[in-house]
């Protein structure tokens, strides 16, 4: 019978990744989207990708999305075009299959964490935490909060950083067990906890940053699940030794290192966001209690892309939700902490939930809500959810939690196990509408639309899916026009919404060069107004650059005035950081070029020389700049500068080049008599 019971969870295991394949299955047509343009389908180092050392160096340091540039995701991205190009059905499919490894990982962890309680004296059969590890592992495989850490491309780097954790925490354990084995392994058990945590989470580190949060997955595994045990007090020493070092200390160096030493690297950023650091700590509680409803609550209405729609929190009772989330989370902490011994899978859930979110829902500067955050963190709630829905009996734990005896039956059982099934197909049925409305992108914001009304966000990205999709029809047929008012009435909305996201107005002046309507200047500066005066969004500047880009592909007609003139005001802006700063230079530099503004060109150039005077480039294209404005001397100086600084010789052929047309006064001389 045990056999049986064995083959039979293994086998709904199995139809859970299966089932979880092919619900996946619709949305692995929606194309690139929104944050996967700059980091994947603008990389031009992503884009030609070679099976070469060199292509590899290129790709591997070509990500921006955080401070260790993520390696490793860009790797695994490079391995896609290696294969199949730059097809986006072919990244979301190896997103798919991340995600189903991801779900038999779950379920190792889970069943070993469980095997540990019932080695402890927890009155649980191998074959019920069998059970349960299956249940918990469906529900994570089938949720529809974890589609945007599967379906939106860029954060295979959420997944794969996942991959290597679950690995790490996997391997802790492991070796742990071994320790406490009847014939304690020392070596091997040391090898697998050094190998799990210090290997396994520099793969994840280097894949995501809050990879590093390994360090206090384990640390949980050990306290409420091992609790320090080992046959010998040295063994105790070492453990404790262990966890001090990788976890105590670069958590209080961490903590000095941003809060005492270096606050401006936490406190500047949030000069490009329309939220202070004292309201994000507010928000956030309110914010993973949103997250904990949408989980045991999988209602995709609530569910997004974007989550701009919910209010910041002002103050401690603006709203007075912030004050009783705050409160809530204390009690639910607090209440972990007592029950670690009587109740050690509710405590180490919340705690491993909160832990998960340590890094990226408390005092950085990043969007205050992205469902992708807990695509990790999610287990510790679900574990819950599948090992209590699998309990054996409420009358148990109850008489657990109070110390008294435990009666033989399991009233209920029948029912909670169908209750939890009946999860599992919601769950399932979610994920797949969504995935539905992930075919098609303007599917998709519709849906985002329709179901955050007040995000300005979706408004606008909506607005730019219309102007995007117009492209397929002649420019004057009637299929484009009439999503080009679509998109001009999704822009009015964003920009009536709120004054911070300008994608709007960008968005209408590029609607009017579409349909040969004069540039409304009004409407300009005020654009610009905001560019030089406002606060600098990461999305002001993407878009921007992107113009620029387009500009220079000749797209979508924006007379020459309107992407250089933005661009002039966001130079303006004090705020503008010098990486952003350099990203809007570039374009911006190139552009002028093309439209023989060499004066602007020379005021671009200048300014990347001031953010890095040993770049050759830059004092090549200084350079070029002096030279088209008259000024031959200093260019010629500026072009022997750039070749001493180009100490590898990557410039030589542009530097060749450029010294070519220098030397060719006739065609040089007319070229700068119309430019200037």
């Amino acid at each position: 019978m045990r056999d049986v019971q064995a083959w039979l969870s293994g086998l709904v295991l199995t139809a859970a990744l299966m089932v979880a394949l092919v619900i996946y299955a619709p949305g692995l047509g929606g194309g690139f989207l929104f944050d996967d343009q700059p980091n994947l389908a603008l990389n031009e180092a992503l884009k030609h990708a070679r099976p070469t050392w060199d292509s590899v160096l290129a790709v591997t340091g070509s990500g921006n999305a955080g401070p260790l540039k993520r390696p490793l995701a860009m790797l695994s991205f490079a391995v896609n075009v290696w294969l199949t190009g730059m097809n986006p059905v072919w990244f979301k499919f190896t997103n798919v299959l991340i995600h189903l490894l991801n779900g038999v990982l779950i379920y190792l962890l889970t069943r070993l964490l469980l095997g540990r309680l019932a080695a402890d004296g927890v009155p649980l059969t191998l074959l019920r935490a069998r059970w349960m590890a299956v249940a918990v592992a469906s529900l994570w495989l089938l949720h529809p909060l974890n589609l945007t850490s599967v379906l939106y491309t860029v954060q295979r780097m959420t997944s794969l950083a996942a991959t290597f954790t679950l690995l790490g925490m996997i391997l802790y354990v492991l070796g742990r067990r071994w320790w406490l084995g009847p014939e304690p392994r020392w070596a091997a058990g040391a090898v697998a906890m050094l190998g799990g945590v210090l290997g396994c989470g520099a793969l994840a580190a280097l894949t995501k940053e809050n990879g590093l949060l390994i360090v206090a997955f384990v640390f949980l595994i050990e306290w409420i699940f091992f609790r320090f045990q080992a046959p010998h007090p040295a063994a105790r020493r070492a453990l404790a030794a262990a966890h001090a070092l990788w976890f105590g200390l670069p958590a209080l160096a961490a903590v000095v290192w941003y809060l005492l030493i270096h606050p401006e690297r936490v406190v500047g950023g949030y000069g490009g966001r329309d939220f202070t650091l004292i309201e994000r700590i507010l928000t956030e509680p309110r914010i993973l209690w949103h997250y904990v409803r949408w989980l045991l609550v999988p209602d995709i209405r609530a569910m997004g892309l974007f989550h701009d729609d919910i209010p910041l929190s002002k103050g401690l009772f603006d709203p007075p939700t912030t004050l009783l989330a705050l409160v809530e989370w204390l009690l639910a902490v607090g209440l972990a902490l007592w029950a670690r011994q009587r109740a050690p899978v509710f405590a180490f859930g919340v705690l491993f939930f909160l832990a998960g979110h340590a890094m990226e829902s408390t005092v950085f500067p990043l969007e205050i809500v992205h469902e992708h955050r807990n695509y990790l963190p999610s287990w510790g709630i679900l574990l819950m959810l599948g090992y209590y829905g699998l309990h054996p009996g409420f009358g148990r734990l109850v008489a657990r939690l109070r110390g008294g005896r435990e009666p033989a039956s399991e009233p209920l059982l029948p029912l909670r196990a169908a209750v939890l099934a009946g999860f599992a197909l919601l769950a399932a049925g979610g994920t797949w509408a969504r995935a539905l409305s992930w075919s098609d992108q303007r599917m998709l914001m519709m849906a985002e639309v329709r179901h955050h009304p007040l995000s300005v966000r979706a408004a606008f990205t909506a607005g730019r899916v219309m102007i995007e999709t117009s492209e397929r029809f002649g420019r004057d047929s009637p299929q484009a026009r009439e999503l080009r008012e679509l998109a001009r009435t999704f822009y009015r909305h964003a920009n009536r919404l709120d004054d911070y996201y300008l994608v709007g107005r960008f968005g209408l002046l590029t609607l009017d060069a579409l349909d040969g309507k004069p540039v409304d200047r009004a409407l300009l500066e005020d654009l610009k107004a905001h560019l030089r005066e406002g606060p600098v969004a990461a999305n002001q500047v993407y878009t921007l650059t992107r113009l620029l880009q387009d500009d220079l592909n000749s797209r979508w007609g924006l007379p020459p005035e309107v992407v250089l003139e933005a661009a002039d005001a966001l130079l303006a802006n004090p705020r503008l950081s010098p990486a952003w700063r350099k990203d809007v230079l570039v374009p911006a530099l190139q552009v002028a070029f093309k439209r023989h503004r060499y004066t602007q060109a020379l005021a671009y150039a200048r300014g990347q020389v001031a953010l890095d005077g040993r770049d050759p480039a830059f004092r090549l294209n200084l350079a070029q700049a002096l030279y088209l404005t008259g000024d031959h001397d200093a260019a010629l100086a500026e072009l022997a500068r750039a070749a001493e600084l180009d100490t590898n010789g990557r410039l030589a052929a542009a530097r060749a080049f450029v010294e070519s047309h220098f030397r060719t006064e006739a065609i040089l001389g007319k070229k700068i008599r119309s430019g200037r």
